[in-house]
């Protein structure tokens, strides 16, 4: 039994993995997200597509590892943990393997109840402090500014945000500064926009205009991450709801997920 990186030519390999551990996602959306990390930037010292578990010459095991350089600080995401259940008391050495280099911020954006634990005896802590809903209702609000960023100010985007663009994300100017979100889809009928990126308090400062230039795009609610302790007075504060960790380095700033699964792959 090893632990060694993954590959291109693991790609089969990885897909059967992804759609036998989450089967609740389509076998089209772990093709699109494979393909989004074939395209990427490599980081030297991390591996394009992550680890994998391996014994008998099969990989049973895998670890979606999305590497970045932001602000000047290395991030790992580490995403899409699953090992084969005969495999299992192995999985840890994969994700101590994982954390091995120093000088990095770890984060799992979406950590299983049975792995919650486990990444916290590792040191992972929260950073956010839920989420903020807001619906169409808020639309209501009077005042701030939300809309499509002109061509000028999309070029001015920094490269790190404007690349975000390319997976799918969608810009929006928020009180004068930049935001993406993706579209996600709840309970298979109610389009709404997950934020990729936006700070949250110029998100709920400016949540009428928000709503409503999303409702434009007949899109009735948004959601957004917040930081520990901040309850907006807009929308629908959710303290519990899909709450992020990190550790290692300096944690990211709540409403920042770039390079992230849910920035590459889509919520």
């Amino acid at each position: 039994m090893k632990i060694r990186s993954l590959t291109k030519e693991d790609l089969p390999r990885i897909l059967l993995l992804l759609c036998e551990g989450f089967p609740r996602r389509s076998r089209d959306y772990w093709v699109r997200a494979l393909d989004v990390l074939g395209r990427r930037a490599e980081l030297p010292g991390f591996p394009r597509f992550g680890w994998g578990l391996e014994a008998d010459g099969e990989v049973h095991g895998i670890l979606i590892v999305i590497a970045d350089v932001a602000d000047g600080q290395r991030r790992a995401n580490l995403s899409s943990w699953y090992v084969r259940e005969p495999y299992r008391a192995a999985g840890f050495m994969m994700l101590r393997r994982a954390m091995a280099e120093r000088g990095v911020t770890y984060t799992d954006l979406s950590p299983a109840p049975n792995v919650l634990p486990i990444a916290l005896k590792l040191g992972f802590r929260p950073y956010t402090g839920g989420m903020a809903m807001l619906t169409a209702i808020d639309a209501l609000r009077p005042g701030g500014s939300a809309g499509a960023p002109t061509a000028d100010e999309e070029r001015a985007f920094a490269a790190r945000i404007g690349a975000q663009i390319g997976y799918g994300n969608t810009p929006l100017m928020v009180g004068g500064a930049p935001a993406l979100y993706r579209l996600k889809w709840l309970k298979r009928a109610v389009p709404a926009a997950q934020f990729t990126f936006g700070d949250p308090h110029m998100l709920v400062g400016n949540a009428g205009a928000l709503m409503r230039a999303l409702l434009r795009r007949g899109v009735p609610v948004a959601l957004f991450d917040l930081p520990p302790g901040f309850v907006p007075d807009a929308g629908r504060h959710m303290p519990g709801r899909q709450i992020r960790y990190a550790t290692g380095g300096p944690a990211p700033r709540p409403g920042d997920l770039c390079e992230t699964e849910i920035a590459l792959f889509g919520p």
